[in-house]
């Protein structure tokens, strides 16, 4: 064998390690017809700050431990799955107690794998444990900072996508354009989400019609009808249990950015109280794997109810017992710019995104009810 065929055999010692050739992609395509025809990744997308620093701490990783890039991308996004379905919890064990709590098999599993590999990669390049545990903590805040912008401010734009996760994903791998119409330009996302989506606020608004009637025929005798004032927020809260959400699947959506597109299409209430729900399936467990992400950082799909129950719950205890007020545990947030836009943009600046934390339920606005009320009085 010739010395140039010889040479284009070799491996990186990490890449030996792995078992993994320099180029190879262990992805598999999805079986279905993707719903946008492929486009080339928008620039302003792939450099909107948040994912140029996290594609930065994930490359650092990468060069460090002498890492594929798909194997880092691979422990980062196990290890975000499980700190955002259990953050809940934990906040609300580690407030009572001052400990977290056990981790599920499952996740343990994803921690084993992941803490093994880079212990192991130590024993050659000594800083590659801290470098992981450093970056995956970074790029964990600035997820949740970037989706503090909220999918109405992202709405309001077509620079930047809030998909900063896909983004990191494309600018890490450079996959070819048969994974293209899975990762969309936003403004494309929105398009179809709004041709398909034109009346988001009316199909919010007939889901608490329809559980308002389940109310009534529950309560017959002390039902509360929906008025303004606090009697409207008091009938909202009573009637929730009786919303039978309105479930967005993948016929609309097959990926994370198409998910928060549609999303937008909602008024903000009805998304993070869980009246509209979202389920895209790809076909692929990496891309599926992103949209849950996506769901929960996004608030979607009951998560943001969730976290303010822990918070509803950690005031209660904290109330009964003031000596044990121990601090919730949150990530530091990384110092950085949001996206800036021009007048032509947005039609408002982004605001500093705010500190990682369970928020209260968002409320809706009784003004914007006005049809509804109607509606209700003229079933009664």
């Amino acid at each position: 064998m010739s010395r140039k065929k010889q040479a284009g055999h070799r491996q990186s010692p990490g890449q030996a390690k792995q078992g993994l050739p320099k180029r190879r992609l262990p992805l598999a395509l999805p079986k279905k017809e993707p719903l946008l025809p492929a486009r080339p990744p928008a620039p302003t997308e792939v450099e909107n700050p948040y994912v140029v620093q996290i594609v930065e701490h994930i490359r650092r990783v990468c060069a460090i431990a002498s890492l594929p890039p798909f194997v880092v991308l691979e422990d980062w996004t196990g290890m975000l799955e499980a700190a955002l379905q259990l953050y809940a919890d934990n906040a609300r064990t580690y407030a009572m107690t001052g400990q977290f709590i056990d981790d599920p098999p499952e996740v343990k599993e994803v921690y084993r794998r992941a803490r093994e590999r880079y212990l192991k990669a130590t024993e050659t390049y000594p800083a590659a444990y801290r470098e992981m545990q450093v970056a995956f903590s970074q790029t964990f805040a600035l997820l949740i900072a970037a989706a503090g912008l909220d999918l109405g401010w992202y709405a309001t734009q077509a620079a930047f996508s809030p998909d900063v996760i896909g983004q990191v994903y494309l600018a890490c791998l450079a996959l070819g354009k048969d994974w293209w119409p899975y990762f969309p330009s936003w403004p494309a996302a929105l398009e179809v989400a709004q041709a398909a989506i034109p009346n988001g606020e009316e199909l919010a608004c007939q889901v608490l019609i329809q559980a308002h009637f389940t109310y009534r025929q529950v309560r017959p005798a002390n039902f509360i009808q929906p008025e303004p004032g606090e009697r409207f927020e008091q009938w909202f809260t009573e009637i929730l249990p009786y919303c039978e959400p309105l479930v967005i699947g993948p016929a609309l959506i097959d990926s994370g950015v198409m998910m928060l597109a549609a999303a937008a299409q909602f008024p903000p209430w009805a998304v993070k109280d869980g009246l509209i729900m979202f389920y895209p399936q790809s076909g692929n467990p990496q891309l599926d794997r992103l949209a849950r992400i996506n769901a929960m950082l996004h608030g979607l799909n009951g998560y943001e109810l969730e976290m303010a129950r822990a918070v509803q719950d950690i005031a209660a205890y904290q109330q009964q017992h003031p000596e044990a007020l121990y601090l919730q545990p949150e990530p530091h947030v990384p110092a950085v710019e949001p996206p800036q836009l021009d007048e032509e943009e947005a039609t408002a600046p982004p605001a500093t995104p705010p500190p990682p934390r369970p928020v209260d339920r968002v409320k809706p606005d009784e003004q914007t009810f006005e049809q509804l009320f109607r509606k209700i009085r003229r079933s009664v």
